[in-house]
């Protein structure tokens, strides 16, 4: 009787395993079939008209004088860039910021701006004490689309890029694909309006 209960439950087992190889088999075929179909542009159609960038892209400031190269994050909530010697101060009764921006070209290693404080985040340390980080609105252009967004101010010189775009600066224009880079190209016009 054992015997005769181990032989239906593998049976059984082998007759599952099976059907599912053939269910996946068909599965898979029609996805490689339908995979074969789509095109770029149906791709970017499907995007929702939302441009495809790799988890690095080339970025444009200030009208396409400054380009330094920015790692896209999904896992950030706001864009952040390397800012040293940040100095806080008044103009016309309104808080602004003057700091380095560090491009790391080697021609230009550093931009002195000057900016309108939007805000001020309190940044949470497990070992050290609390930072209180300057946020302010920058014009940037990516893949060809001129935008507007909000950058937080740190030393980004331990990093492997100046340059963070989070979910705010790409939510409204652009998927990531995690597996490439530099799918943006490099056509940024200096006159073009950015989206807010």
């Amino acid at each position: 009787m054992q015997r005769t209960l181990n032989a239906r439950l593998l049976s059984a087992v082998v007759a599952l395993i099976l059907s599912c190889v053939s269910v996946h088999g068909v599965h898979a075929a029609s996805r490689v079939k339908a995979e074969q179909e789509v095109s770029e542009s149906d791709v970017h159609q499907t995007a929702g008209q939302r441009m495809i960038l790799g988890y690095v892209e080339r970025v444009w400031f200030q009208a396409g004088a400054i380009s330094v190269k920015a790692k896209l994050d999904t896992g950030a909530k706001t864009s952040s860039l390397d800012a040293r010697n940040i100095e806080v101060f008044e103009k016309k009764g309104k808080r602004w910021v003057r700091f380095e921006f560090w491009t790391r070209d080697e021609e230009t290693p550093f931009v002195t701006l000057e900016r309108r404080v939007k805000r001020f985040v309190r940044i949470k340390r497990h070992t050290t004490k609390h930072q209180r980080r300057a946020v302010v609105e920058l014009s940037f252009c990516v893949g060809g689309r001129p935008q507007r967004s909000e950058f937080t101010l740190i030393d980004r010189h331990k990093f492997i890029y100046p340059v963070l775009l989070g979910r705010k600066a790409l939510k409204k224009n652009a998927l990531v694909d995690p597996g490439s880079a530099f799918l943006g190209g490099y056509d940024c016009a200096p006159d073009a309006e950015p989206r807010p």
